[in-house]
């Protein structure tokens, strides 16, 4: 029998990316453009967590920065997609944390819920893959 397991993907997109000047700027980070396709980074990074028969994954929760709450609004609701939450930066503190206040908001919302914390900006081509992954990832976690 193949044990199911929940995950709560928390989605990182406080960057202010802007390496990829002209394109990218503080108000329109890179994860917020279409660079690979019709989506976004940000809108493949919520699309890539569908449950299958060994991972759940519940909705997702974003942490992004003060500035970027209705882009993430609009480009969720452009796919269908509905976050648990979404919490604000009230400026940037880099991952350490992100993951303090990832594991906090899934202790008290998702209590039971591995986190699965998911950069906003990468490109990863094979989301089954990634699937697979992580549900190898959450058999060794639930050894502790």
């Amino acid at each position: 029998m193949i044990k199911t397991h929940r995950v709560q993907p928390v989605i990182m997109s406080g960057g202010s990316d802007t390496r990829l000047w002209p394109m990218s700027r503080a108000a329109t980070p890179q994860q917020f453009l279409q660079l690979t396709g019709a989506r976004s980074l940000f809108q493949e990074t919520a699309l890539r967590f569908q449950s299958d028969s060994r991972v759940e994954f519940n909705a997702p929760l974003v942490i992004a920065g003060a500035g970027h709450g209705d882009l993430v609004e609009r480009q969720l609701r452009a796919i269908g997609i509905e976050a648990a939450c979404v919490l604000l930066e009230p400026f940037a503190r880099n991952t350490a944390a992100v993951a303090a206040v990832a594991a906090a908001w899934t202790k008290e919302h998702a209590n039971g819920a591995l986190a699965l914390l998911a950069p906003a900006d990468h490109f990863i081509e094979d989301a089954a893959a990634l699937r697979s992954a992580v549900a190898s990832g959450c058999v060794a976690a639930s050894r502790g």
